[in-house]
């Protein structure tokens, strides 16, 4: 048996650029509470994203047996000698019955260190679907201009073109798919300043 073990990063991954994300947030705070702020336009953020840096860790175990060289007693000196057999096999290059396994470890929520929601809540924090974004820009031209109304189309959209089945429908809490109304008023200024610098034809 050969076991081997790999450890990976939350989904959320390593904050790569922390340092650099502090120093900018530092040197916007010293622009506006000095004496004359800079005229500099920040660019906005359409939807909040998800925080990187969590330290928890995703453990995947892969375990390979070989059942020609099974072991009947479980004492060191037989696995030690089956052991012997099996890198033997290996080097004459004899043909080899393998069994792969692997064997995965989830984080608990702890493991989290509170840096982000989980659970259910981490549906809230999903990009917006590239699918129901076109559906939001060409309703604003069709005249779509209220939230309420524009979440009334999009989740007819999402429930009768999209996903007509309901068992693979997702959660109301998926923002991907029912976007919250800052995230739509968002699109749909976005849309709205799209179509006015469009051509005519």
């Amino acid at each position: 048996m050969v076991t081997s073990t790999y450890t990976l990063g939350c989904m959320y991954g390593r904050n790569k650029h922390k340092g650099t994300t502090e120093r900018e947030d530092e040197k916007k705070e010293n622009e506006l509470k000095g004496d004359h702020p800079t005229g500099k336009r920040w660019r906005k953020r359409i939807q909040s994203s998800k925080k990187k840096g969590c330290p928890a860790t995703l453990t995947v175990k892969e375990v390979v047996r070989f059942p020609q060289f099974k072991v009947d007693t479980h004492s060191k000196f037989a696995c030690v000698e089956r052991s012997k057999d099996l890198r033997k096999a290996i080097q004459n290059g004899e043909h080899l019955e393998a069994e792969r396994r692997f064997y995965i470890s989830f984080p608990s929520d702890e493991a989290h260190n509170n840096i982000h929601q989980t659970g259910t809540l981490t549906g809230f924090l999903n990009p917006i679907n590239k699918d129901v974004k076109e559906k939001i820009h060409e309703l604003v031209g069709h005249g779509v201009q209220n939230v309420q109304e524009m979440k009334r189309h999009l989740k007819i959209y999402v429930e009768t073109v999209l996903f007509p089945d309901p068992q693979t429908r997702p959660a109301t809490t998926h923002a991907g798919f029912y976007p919250h109304e800052q995230t739509l008023r968002n699109h749909m200024y976005v849309a709205v300043m799209a179509l006015r610098y469009e051509p005519i034809l």
